[in-house]
């Protein structure tokens, strides 16, 4: 993993600890985040940031985000916190209006 994968791990990790503790409340678990990576010929390394949410053992949403695209970083820590506090908002509404 590069640096900067575990960087934006580590910062999925502390969102989803800081900010949404209490989704087991509304009866939703979260599996990840996770990074996988893989080189792909003709197209170069490739990166995702993956997270699953769970409501009564039911996937209800998996987020993925690209990390690294043809050997090229897509995105800022700072746009995937954003990215993931919002998509986590989201599924809090949707199971609790």
């Amino acid at each position: 993993m590069r640096p900067i994968e575990d960087e934006i791990l580590r910062c999925a990790e502390q969102v989803i600890k800081d900010k949404f503790g209490n989704l087991e409340l509304i009866g939703v678990r979260v599996f990840g985040p996770r990074v996988k990576g893989s080189i792909i010929p003709d197209l170069g390394y490739q990166s995702e940031l993956q997270v699953d949410f769970y409501h009564g053992g039911e996937l209800i949403d998996s987020l993925e985000c690209f990390i690294f695209r043809k050997d090229s970083l897509e995105v800022s820590v700072s746009q995937i916190q954003a990215w993931l506090i919002s998509n986590i908002e989201d599924i809090c509404q949707a199971r609790n209006p």
